[in-house]
């Protein structure tokens, strides 16, 4: 008996058809949680801060990239690592402040320390969300280039 499945052509049978179809799915979704494994572990820096600037959660790269341990950067306020948030809230009238999605638009460079004074230059986008009545943001880091090497 001949089947013909979508993307398949002409196979012998069924069996051969789902054997190829169950490859195709199992294939892709490979790729899709190497997707997600880059975005929380290694492709991009991720800071998760609570509406009073603190971070919440860093991801290992967040954390390799700018020499601090995960867990001494949890609790610490986001000023630390972007010290031209210090004096902006985050949070304006239940959204991203205005001004914040303004420069993650325009490409703003903002500059992020490491923990021995390293200087980046960092593009950022903001993201907003709301868990059980409690404001979150996730700063989505993308590094534009190591500006000042204080080891060297």
């Amino acid at each position: 008996m001949l089947a013909i499945g979508p993307g398949f052509g002409v196979v012998q049978n069924k069996h051969q058809a789902l054997a190829k179809f169950n490859v195709s799915v199992r294939e892709k979704l490979m790729k899709i949680s190497n997707i997600e494994k880059d975005v929380v572990d290694g492709g991009m820096a991720i800071l998760i801060l609570n509406d009073n600037g603190r971070i919440h959660h860093c991801n290992s790269r967040s954390s390799l990239l700018f020499g601090w341990k995960t867990d001494c950067l949890v609790g610490q306020n986001v000023s630390v690592v972007l010290p031209e948030l210090t004096e902006i809230s985050l949070i304006s009238n239940g959204h991203i402040n205005p001004q914040l999605r303004f420069w993650a638009h325009i490409g703003h460079r903002f500059e992020m320390f490491g923990q021995y004074g390293d200087l980046y230059k960092c593009q950022i986008n903001f993201n907003h969300n709301e868990h059980h009545g409690r404001h979150y943001i996730q700063l989505i880091i993308h590094t534009i280039e190591k500006y000042l090497d204080v080891l060297q």
